[in-house]
């Protein structure tokens, strides 16, 4: 059912519904923080409109549809980095190390060292946005809502 090692995505277009499956194995290295990424990045192919764009009902590594659209997988990686361990968080929660990454967020330690790596060529180039003051008070106002 599914041609990847990490995970897919099916699109039943006649009921306009998505299954996502994901490897639960923790075998070559895919442990929870794998799983969590996977996860996200098959719901950024839904999110980012994949499946409209390429008329496909499965995407996975392996895909024919990917081949066509090699910009599938960055903007579905792109999607679960920003997601699960968006930039404008680090400063706030005192981000100083790729182990930090995956202490705070439960990253795996290769995606936590790339998002460390990116996050500091982001940092000495950015211009500060209304997305990132809009995430610090989102981030924040849940903080007080949990007490």
């Amino acid at each position: 059912m599914c041609d990847s090692e990490s995970g897919c995505t099916h699109y039943d277009r006649a009921h306009d519904r998505y299954l996502i499956l994901c490897n639960q194995s923790t075998q070559n290295h895919n442990n929870t923080g794998r799983q969590r990424w996977t996860a996200c990045h098959e719901l950024g192919h839904i999110l980012c409109g994949h499946f409209e764009i390429s008329e496909t009902i499965k995407l996975s590594e392996n895909n024919f549809a990917l081949s066509q659209y090699p910009e599938f997988e960055s903007e579905a990686d792109y999607f679960a980095a920003m997601t699960l361990a968006p930039f404008p968080l680090f400063k706030l929660l005192n981000i100083k190390s790729p182990i930090d990454i995956q202490n705070t967020f439960g990253l795996s330690t290769e995606a936590s060292v790339y998002r460390f790596q990116s996050y500091l060529k982001w940092k000495n180039t950015r211009l500060k946005t209304a997305w990132e003051n809009d995430m610090i008070r989102l981030y924040k106002q849940s903080l007080n809502d949990c007490q």
